[in-house]
């Protein structure tokens, strides 16, 4: 019997889709706030039913229980997501607001000092007490700076989003 060896000849391909769909979902963020990350939720849980739903109909012949329970699990959640986005994205502003919080107080205790000096390290400092500020204001208010904390996190997906396209189409190349 003969082995086979499958070569992906175009290995940037996958990194360029998913640096565009990330982009593509920071732009909505960044632009639509609040209301843009109730829309990705309900986007998200679609794809999760769907996903589900394809895993569940191609291993139906031989699939465990536990298989079927994540699958089971999939829908609900999925659904969860459409049916209750409001829900989802409290919790998330809640968690992204403690991701930031953080963030900034790492930055502030070693990565904002480490190696750097004069204004690269006071734009550091700034820029981590700025965080802290922002995850704590996002923190006791959601509701009230959820524009605020999507226009952060969308400018990140952006810049994340680009650099990876960038270096996607470099590996191309």
């Amino acid at each position: 019997m003969s082995k086979v060896t499958i070569v992906d000849e175009r290995p940037w391909k996958g990194p360029l889709v998913l640096s565009i769909i990330m982009l593509v979902i920071g732009f909505l963020l960044a632009v639509g706030g609040q209301g843009a990350l109730k829309i990705v939720l309900m986007i998200s849980g679609a794809i999760i039913v769907l996903g589900s739903l394809y895993v569940l109909l191609g291993s139906l012949s031989f699939a465990s229980p536990l298989g079927i329970g994540l699958c089971v699990l999939g829908f609900v959640l999925g659904a969860a997501l459409i049916l209750a986005p409001n829900v989802f994205s409290d919790i998330m502003m809640v968690v992204l607001a403690v991701v930031v919080i953080l963030m900034g107080l790492a930055s502030l205790l070693g990565g904002a000092t480490a190696g750097a000096s004069g204004p690269v390290m006071i734009i550091s400092m700034v820029i981590a007490v700025v965080m802290v500020a922002a995850g704590i204001l996002a923190l006791l208010n959601p509701k009230g700076a959820a524009d605020v904390t999507m226009l952060i996190v969308g400018v990140m997906m952006i810049i994340a989003g680009a650099l990876g396209t960038y270096r996607a189409l470099q590996q191309r190349r």
